[in-house]
């Protein structure tokens, strides 16, 4: 889901050449704003802030009842989607830090933010890039 035309063009061109069109349905729209209540059990939000994923998470409650896994990827401030995602009853599952040119961005520092993070002592790792995040049925 997508608000750009060029992208979801691009997006149905590799869907089809893939011959994925029955198990893929690509969308045009503003957030999950073209999603119906229980027509995803997993969702992707990639490539975007870590502000707008929570907005994006906060404006689809109504979506998000019957989805049991999300796979979020912030490029920058984790901390918002991740405080939504405590707020409302998520568990980060997996973390997995982004690795650019064989260096990786993983700190063995613990966090020192402890009033704040809700992971108490995590690594400030954990303060970049998480992967797999459930809510308990």
């Amino acid at each position: 889901m997508t608000l750009s035309a060029g992208a979801c063009a691009a997006a149905r061109q590799t869907v089809g050449a893939q011959r994925l069109t029955r198990q893929i349905d690509v969308r045009q729209g503003d957030g999950l704003s073209v999603l119906l209540p229980g027509e995803a059990e997993s969702i992707v939000i990639a490539g975007m802030g870590g502000g707008l994923i929570a907005d994006i998470l906060a404006g689809a409650q109504d979506i998000l009842g019957d989805v049991g896994t999300l796979v979020l990827q912030p490029m920058n401030g984790a901390e918002k989607p991740r405080r939504w995602l405590y707020a409302h009853d998520w568990t980060i599952e997996k973390r997995r830090l982004p690795v650019r040119a064989d260096i990786s961005m993983r700190s063995s520092a613990p966090c020192t933010d402890t009033r704040r993070c809700p992971m108490r002592r995590c690594s400030t790792s954990a303060h970049s890039s998480f992967s797999s995040v459930t809510r308990p049925r």
